[in-house]
């Protein structure tokens, strides 16, 4: 499967690693490598994340990093995953 990203998502990956960055520039580094690991992953495997509110078409991937982790919502169609959105798991959703 194609890979996308929404707006938003892109969006998204700037604000996390702009504040894994000013924490510590190694773990912005490892952030992106995971991300484009586990992103790969989902393309590879698109049914790997749960549905999203009973939604299949729309479905939840937990990355994990650290401690906790990133959720990765996304959606499929028949020849792409569309990365929708990412954030922390502590972040008020």
């Amino acid at each position: 499967m194609n890979l996308a990203w929404s707006r938003e998502a892109n969006q998204d990956v700037f604000r996390l690693s702009d504040f894994l960055i000013d924490k510590s520039p190694e773990a912005a580094f490892r952030f992106i490598r995971e991300l484009r690991d586990h992103t790969s992953i989902i393309t590879e495997q698109p049914r790997i994340g749960r549905p999203y509110k009973g939604n299949s078409k729309i479905r939840v991937y937990i990355m994990p990093f650290g401690s906790n982790g990133y959720v990765i919502r996304y959606g499929i169609t028949d020849s792409d995953v569309i990365i929708l959105r990412i954030w922390h798991q502590r972040e008020t959703r």
